[in-house]
């Protein structure tokens, strides 16, 4: 009996398999196949929480194959830990000096994060410039990123670099503050709540024009090739966010400097999900960046990824050229 039994399985095993296909049986060998289990995505922001909900999670999770859980990591050396493996994806400030990190890959800019410099009504500061007329200056920054930019910017202020101490944790009243934010920003509206206070310009490094000209600026953006000119309007701004902020003289554009956030992705990770990523960020127009702008990687950390990169060459936007002839003015 049991012999007969085999053998009626067999044939009827048979039978089914004349029905399919060769497409039918590999979908059995295809993971595919069956119920797709979470899929874990180490993940690092440097930006604000509510920044990055609105940036990245919600085109991740509409178009990651497989149901998505973010892990999300707190690191000092985000791409360091990417390359090593330890991350899949990063939103990460552009400060630092490129390295060799074979398994990091650019996906886009996502935003700008703007320098603002602010000094309390009683002094008499205007420009950087102004710091000569002081000793012992304590600028208070909000945070590293914005320590790392005003020491690339008073490099080039000789003159004044003997009297500043910039700092995270001033010992005394500093006489300027220098926050790196995205806007608006509720650290720059606590601060102008507590004191009154105004801009700070720094003229030598950005006069207010479009164009990098000069000697000073030209050797200041072509050494640092991560900041870009850019400004800040006081009317939209300060007026809208930050009342107690002003502008001394007649200035509705307030010149300064920016750089971008950007995100990477491991160059393993789903080349197929980076792409609907990054569709997904060029088609917004409330935070992230335009086409040509997203795509833009002017510092050449890394790579680009190469599901980034096939949306690039898709839209014939190619990001390992050096930075336009237009930077450098007519």
């Amino acid at each position: 009996m049991q012999i007969l039994f085999g053998l009626l399985l067999i044939a009827v095993v048979i039978a089914i398999l004349n029905t399919l296909t060769f497409t039918d049986i590999g979908k059995v060998f295809d993971s595919s196949y069956y119920i797709a289990k979470p899929v874990t995505i180490r993940s690092y922001s440097g930006i604000r929480a509510d920044v990055t909900q609105k940036l990245i999670l919600p085109a991740a999770e509409a178009y990651i194959d497989a149901p998505a859980e973010y892990q999300w990591f707190n690191t000092e050396t985000p791409l360091d830990d990417m390359n090593e493996g330890k991350l899949d994806l990063a939103i990460v400030r552009r400060v630092g000096k490129a390295v060799t990190r074979p398994n990091v890959g650019f996906v886009g800019n996502v935003m700008d994060s703007t320098l603002i410099m602010m000094s309390p009504n009683q002094f008499n500061i205007h420009d950087l410039e102004d710091l000569a007329n002081f000793t012992n200056v304590q600028i208070k920054v909000n945070n590293s990123a914005s320590l790392q930019v005003m020491n690339d910017i008073l490099k080039a202020y000789p003159n004044i670099m003997p009297n500043v101490t910039v700092t995270e944790t001033p010992t005394g009243r500093p006489a300027v503050y220098a926050y790196l934010v995205v806007h608006p920003s509720p650290e720059i509206a606590a601060q102008v709540r507590a004191e009154p206070m105004h801009v700070v310009t720094m003229n030598k490094l950005n006069k207010g024009d479009y164009f990098v000209t000069g000697e000073t600026e030209e050797a200041f953006y072509n050494e640092n090739r991560f900041y870009e000119k850019a400004t800040f309007d006081m009317h939209r701004n300060a007026v809208k966010y930050y009342p107690g902020l002003s502008m001394r003289g007649k200035l509705l554009y307030y010149p300064t400097i920016k750089y971008k956030y950007a995100l990477f992705a491991h160059m393993k990770f789903s080349p197929e999900a980076v792409k609907r990523i990054l569709l997904s960020l060029m088609r917004k127009r409330n935070g992230a960046m335009a086409a040509t702008d997203i795509a833009y990687d002017p510092d050449r950390l890394v790579n680009t990824h190469p599901g980034a990169r096939e949306v690039y060459l898709a839209k014939r936007i190619y990001t390992d050229e050096p930075r336009p002839p237009i930077w450098e003015g007519f």
